[in-house]
Protein backbone atom coordinates (compact mmCIF):
# COMPACT_ATOMS: atom_id res chain seq x y z
CA UNK A 1 0.00 0.00 0.00
CA UNK A 2 1.34 3.43 -0.86
CA UNK A 3 0.25 6.83 0.45
CA UNK A 4 -2.13 7.40 -2.45
CA UNK A 5 -4.07 4.28 -1.44
CA UNK A 6 -4.95 5.93 1.86
CA UNK A 7 -6.54 9.02 0.33
CA UNK A 8 -10.34 9.07 0.24
CA UNK A 9 -11.26 8.20 -3.33
CA UNK A 10 -13.96 10.86 -3.60
CA UNK A 11 -11.35 13.47 -2.72
CA UNK A 12 -8.88 12.67 -5.50
CA UNK A 13 -10.63 10.58 -8.16
CA UNK A 14 -11.03 13.47 -10.60
CA UNK A 15 -7.59 15.06 -10.14
CA UNK A 16 -5.87 12.84 -12.64
CA UNK A 17 -2.71 10.90 -11.86
CA UNK A 18 -0.03 12.53 -9.79
CA UNK A 19 3.39 12.55 -11.42
CA UNK A 20 6.50 11.36 -9.60
CA UNK A 21 10.10 11.62 -10.68
CA UNK A 22 13.49 11.04 -9.09
CA UNK A 23 16.47 13.27 -9.87
CA UNK A 24 20.08 12.85 -8.82
CA UNK A 25 19.74 15.85 -6.47
CA UNK A 26 17.58 18.92 -5.88
CA UNK A 27 18.31 22.57 -5.14
CA UNK A 28 19.11 23.60 -1.57
CA UNK A 29 19.74 19.96 -0.65
CA UNK A 30 16.02 19.25 -0.55
CA UNK A 31 14.74 15.69 -0.24
CA UNK A 32 11.72 16.41 -2.37
CA UNK A 33 9.83 19.14 -4.13
CA UNK A 34 6.51 19.71 -5.82
CA UNK A 35 6.14 21.79 -8.97
CA UNK A 36 2.55 22.95 -9.33
CA UNK A 37 3.22 24.15 -12.88
CA UNK A 38 3.99 20.61 -14.10
CA UNK A 39 2.00 18.83 -11.37
CA UNK A 40 5.10 16.77 -10.52
CA UNK A 41 6.50 15.49 -7.22
CA UNK A 42 10.27 15.00 -7.44
CA UNK A 43 12.51 13.18 -4.99
CA UNK A 44 16.27 13.53 -4.63
CA UNK A 45 18.07 10.21 -5.12
CA UNK A 46 21.08 11.61 -3.26
CA UNK A 47 18.94 12.23 -0.16
CA UNK A 48 16.47 9.36 -0.19
CA UNK A 49 18.94 6.56 -0.98
CA UNK A 50 19.78 6.37 2.73
CA UNK A 51 16.23 6.89 4.03
CA UNK A 52 14.43 4.31 6.10
CA UNK A 53 11.02 3.25 4.80
CA UNK A 54 9.48 5.45 7.51
CA UNK A 55 11.48 8.51 6.38
CA UNK A 56 10.60 7.86 2.74
CA UNK A 57 6.92 7.57 3.64
CA UNK A 58 7.13 10.90 5.49
CA UNK A 59 8.73 12.76 2.57
CA UNK A 60 6.20 11.24 0.16
CA UNK A 61 3.35 12.52 2.34
CA UNK A 62 5.00 15.94 2.43
CA UNK A 63 4.94 16.10 -1.37
CA UNK A 64 1.47 14.51 -1.68
CA UNK A 65 0.16 17.24 0.63
CA UNK A 66 1.61 19.88 -1.71
CA UNK A 67 -0.06 18.18 -4.66
CA UNK A 68 -3.42 18.19 -2.87
CA UNK A 69 -3.08 21.74 -1.55
CA UNK A 70 -2.31 23.17 -4.99
CA UNK A 71 -4.78 20.91 -6.81
CA UNK A 72 -7.57 22.25 -4.58
CA UNK A 73 -7.02 25.68 -6.11
CA UNK A 74 -5.60 24.99 -9.57
CA UNK A 75 -7.34 21.83 -10.75
CA UNK A 76 -10.81 22.66 -12.11
CA UNK A 77 -11.90 19.10 -11.29
CA UNK A 78 -10.96 19.36 -7.59
CA UNK A 79 -13.73 18.07 -5.34
CA UNK A 80 -15.65 20.41 -3.04
CA UNK A 81 -14.22 18.47 -0.09
CA UNK A 82 -10.63 19.10 -1.24
CA UNK A 83 -11.40 22.79 -1.78
CA UNK A 84 -12.94 22.98 1.70
CA UNK A 85 -9.83 21.35 3.21
CA UNK A 86 -7.61 23.95 1.62
CA UNK A 87 -9.95 26.74 2.71
CA UNK A 88 -9.68 25.50 6.33
CA UNK A 89 -5.88 25.54 6.08
CA UNK A 90 -5.81 29.02 4.58
CA UNK A 91 -8.24 30.38 7.20
CA UNK A 92 -6.19 28.77 9.98
CA UNK A 93 -3.02 30.35 8.59
CA UNK A 94 -4.66 33.77 8.33
CA UNK A 95 -6.01 33.70 11.88
CA UNK A 96 -2.75 32.49 13.43
CA UNK A 97 -0.38 34.75 11.58
CA UNK A 98 -2.30 38.04 11.64
CA UNK A 99 0.03 40.65 13.09
CA UNK A 100 2.91 38.18 13.52
CA UNK A 101 6.47 39.20 12.70
CA UNK A 102 8.21 37.78 9.65
CA UNK A 103 11.54 36.16 10.49
CA UNK A 104 14.47 35.12 8.35
CA UNK A 105 15.71 31.55 8.69
CA UNK A 106 19.44 30.83 8.73
CA UNK A 107 18.93 29.29 5.28
CA UNK A 108 17.78 32.73 4.09
CA UNK A 109 14.08 31.98 3.54
CA UNK A 110 11.39 33.98 5.33
CA UNK A 111 8.81 32.53 7.68
CA UNK A 112 6.26 33.32 10.36
CA UNK A 113 7.08 31.24 13.45
CA UNK A 114 3.83 31.45 15.44
CA UNK A 115 4.53 28.26 17.40
CA UNK A 116 4.21 25.80 14.50
CA UNK A 117 5.96 22.48 15.10
CA UNK A 118 8.80 23.77 12.91
CA UNK A 119 9.84 27.04 11.32
CA UNK A 120 9.38 25.35 7.96
CA UNK A 121 5.62 25.09 8.55
CA UNK A 122 5.56 28.89 8.55
CA UNK A 123 7.71 29.29 5.45
CA UNK A 124 6.76 32.08 3.08
CA UNK A 125 7.23 31.95 -0.68
CA UNK A 126 7.61 35.09 -2.81
CA UNK A 127 4.42 35.90 -4.69
CA UNK A 128 2.32 33.29 -2.89
CA UNK A 129 0.03 33.37 0.10
CA UNK A 130 1.19 31.63 3.26
CA UNK A 131 0.06 28.31 4.65
CA UNK A 132 1.63 26.26 1.86
CA UNK A 133 3.77 24.18 4.20
CA UNK A 134 1.15 23.56 6.91
CA UNK A 135 -0.43 20.45 5.37
CA UNK A 136 2.94 19.19 4.14
CA UNK A 137 4.79 19.49 7.43
CA UNK A 138 1.92 18.19 9.56
CA UNK A 139 1.10 15.22 7.27
CA UNK A 140 4.81 14.43 7.09
CA UNK A 141 4.95 14.26 10.88
CA UNK A 142 1.75 12.19 11.06
CA UNK A 143 3.21 9.76 8.50
CA UNK A 144 5.96 8.87 10.97
CA UNK A 145 3.36 6.78 12.78
CA UNK A 146 0.98 7.00 15.73
CA UNK A 147 3.68 6.90 18.41
CA UNK A 148 5.56 9.80 16.85
CA UNK A 149 2.32 11.70 16.28
CA UNK A 150 1.42 11.27 19.96
CA UNK A 151 4.85 12.61 20.94
CA UNK A 152 4.45 15.62 18.66
CA UNK A 153 1.04 16.37 20.15
CA UNK A 154 2.47 16.02 23.66
CA UNK A 155 5.43 18.29 22.85
CA UNK A 156 3.24 20.84 21.04
CA UNK A 157 -0.17 20.69 22.79
CA UNK A 158 -1.33 23.90 21.12
CA UNK A 159 -0.83 22.30 17.71
CA UNK A 160 -3.66 19.77 18.05
CA UNK A 161 -5.95 22.08 16.07
CA UNK A 162 -3.43 22.33 13.24
CA UNK A 163 -2.97 18.55 13.18
CA UNK A 164 -6.76 18.14 13.20
CA UNK A 165 -7.14 20.49 10.23
CA UNK A 166 -4.36 18.82 8.21
CA UNK A 167 -5.66 15.33 9.03
CA UNK A 168 -9.28 16.31 8.30
CA UNK A 169 -8.35 15.39 4.74
CA UNK A 170 -9.18 11.81 5.73
CA UNK A 171 -12.68 12.52 7.07
CA UNK A 172 -15.53 11.01 5.16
Amino acid sequence: MNGMDMLPRNLVKDLGPGKLSVKASLDEGASGEYDYMTDTMTLSHKKIKTYTPQQLRAIMWHEIAHWLYYSAQLNPKASPALKAWRAKIDAHWASRTKGEIIGKHQSEWKYIRDGWISDYAGRLYPGQDGGIEIPSVYLEKAALGPDQLALWCEQFPNEKETFDIALSLFEK
